[in-house]
């Protein structure tokens, strides 16, 4: 090559180079691929910028790209540990299941996601046909991570080779919440493949909860519709547990690792709608609006999904500060024609933000009705967020007889016993009841500052100044910023002749207070306190 050859060269990557590093900044990992691409190209030797393309490879879903650098920095002892993975996913989704026990066996050699390694195996011997699939999964699990993730693919794999009964008896006995979308997501396949079986009432024995995907396809199964959500084959079961590694590790801190995790499960399974969802809301948590955009079109408006698709779409419409957009959509889910009570609740959500609290109260009362036409009866939540909107619409007696009922259901709810507390409080009625009601939360979550506070103001507004103002205290301390922690402490000064020390927690609650609490806050800076001027 010549100098003058070497030199255009040198500075067409450099320019490269320039695009990616912005177009990362930017959050268009589209672009930053397509020059990550093109440095690759030119340079095919750098580690370093075959680093970079990968990354930019599985940011912007670019399997291609992602395997070309990975196969680069295999050359230079440099893959990244998930890496590993990418390679398993690609050889499973060949069927060369040789090159998939290499892959596995690498993980375990290298030690770094060595235990999924018994649940990948099971999946690669199932895909190749092999009789010893579950052996892997059925010897008790050194690792605690393993066994954690076992149990439910040693279900499927069950349903899957036959023996469905003791599949579906395994899944009654795992956690039905707190799995994230990836656990939703295995009851759902488990109950598809029971579907497929001739074993409906399994399938809605095994649908229980109340996760938005998991409800849609009760309904739809008892409204005598398919699912076609299996895990049937090794690229699902993987994807299955990929997707569920992503969410744990991106429940922690979303990064990089979590979203390579998530984008290698839409690799092995891009028909998943699990998969974009997990893969748009790690996204969306890393601040990459747009491709978790991209990655929630690929979800089937009308599957399991749909719900947390839409509530993907609004929250990130409305991150990006387009509330017309965002409660545009959430006003065309709610019209739909298989609207969830979910599609009801984000709208009432949307519409109180938008202090649209007569309409909010209409949509909240929408989200009752379905959540029983459902199969699931209303949750607290359900309630707690009605009586909100009827005590922000006027209707205290409406909102008195919702909060009560989100109480029935939930007793032990601190945010309920706080919240219908607390409102009696600022009404000035039962107030006895109040703060036994605002005890009881605080007996339950100690450590919670607005609870200390409301706590606080109930011993204040009963006459109990001396107690008031060591609670007080103790609230500020915990959230010194808190605008009416500090109007409340300054008013229970006042009360006990400390006017001084009132007035400087008055002009600290001024710093972070709305309009209304303002115009309050400074007329008793300025003129003292007042029963007008009290704090609600």
């Amino acid at each position: 090559m010549s100098p003058v050859t070497a030199h255009a060269s040198d500075a067409e990557a450099m320019a490269d180079y320039i695009r990616a590093r912005i177009a990362d900044g930017d959050g268009q990992p589209d672009a930053a691929a397509a020059a990550y691409a093109a440095l690759l190209t030119a340079q095919p030797g750098d580690a370093a910028m075959a680093l970079r393309a990968y990354r930019g490879g599985m940011a912007a879903g670019d399997k291609a790209l992602a395997l070309r650098a990975a196969r680069v920095l295999v050359a230079q002892g440099a893959l990244p540990a998930e890496g590993r993975l990418l390679l398993l996913a690609e050889a499973i989704n060949a069927s060369d299941w040789r090159a998939a026990d290499r892959a596995v066996d690498a993980l375990r050699d290298e030690g770094n996601f060595d235990f999924v390694g018994p649940v990948l195996r099971a999946w690669v011997h199932f895909g190749a046909g092999r009789k010893d699939a579950l052996t892997f999964l059925e010897a008790p699990q050194t690792s605690g991570l393993t066994a954690a993730y076992a149990g439910e693919h040693r279900a499927l794999l069950m349903i899957a080779g036959g023996h469905a009964d003791q599949g579906v008896a395994i899944l009654r006995t795992l956690p039905t919440s707190g799995t994230g979308f990836a656990g939703a997501a295995v009851r759902i396949a488990a109950a598809s493949a029971l579907v497929k079986g001739g074993r409906r009432a399994d399938a809605l024995a095994i649908l229980t909860g109340n996760d938005p995907a998991v409800v849609a396809a009760r309904s739809s199964l008892m409204a005598g519709k398919a699912l076609n959500v299996r895990a049937d084959t090794a690229s699902r079961g993987a994807a299955l547990l990929l997707m569920r590694l992503a969410e744990d590790i991106g429940g922690r801190q979303a990064g990089a690792l979590s979203v390579s995790l998530a984008r290698i499960a839409t690799f092995l399974d891009p028909a998943s709608d699990a998969a974009w969802v997990v893969t748009a809301d790690l996204l969306r948590n890393q601040g990459n609006p747009g491709a978790a955009l991209v990655a929630v079109s690929r979800i089937n408006a009308k599957g399991p999904w749909r719900t947390q698709a839409t509530d993907l779409r609004v929250a990130l419409l409305a991150g990006s500060g387009d509330g017309v957009s965002a409660l545009a959509a959430a006003t065309v889910a709610a019209k739909a024609r298989n609207a969830s009570s979910g599609d009801f609740t984000r709208l009432g959500d949307l519409l109180s933000v938008d202090d649209r609290h007569a309409d909010a109260v209409s949509a909240y009362r929408m989200a009752i009705a379905k959540a029983e036409t459902e199969g699931a009866p209303a949750a607290w939540s359900h309630w707690l967020m009605l009586g909100s909107a009827l005590k922000d619409a006027g209707d205290w007696d409406g909102a008195k007889a919702a909060l009560e009922q989100a109480l029935a259901l939930a007793p032990d709810q601190p945010v309920i016993l706080n919240y219908l507390g607390y409102s009696q409080l600022e009404r000035r009625e039962n107030l006895a009841e109040a703060e036994t009601l605002i005890a009881r939360a605080n007996a339950i979550s100690p450590d919670d500052a607005s609870f200390i506070d409301s706590l606080g103001w109930a011993y204040h507004v009963r006459g109990q100044t001396k107690r008031a103002i060591e609670t007080l205290e103790r609230a500020v301390n915990v959230v010194p910023a808190e605008s009416i922690m500090n109007e409340h402490l300054g008013d229970a000064y006042w009360a006990a002749g400390r006017r001084i020390e009132a007035r400087y927690a008055w002009q600290s609650a001024l710093v972070t207070a709305d309009e209304d609490a303002a115009v309050r806050l400074k007329a008793k800076t300025d003129m003292g306190w007042t029963t007008a001027t009290a704090a609600p």
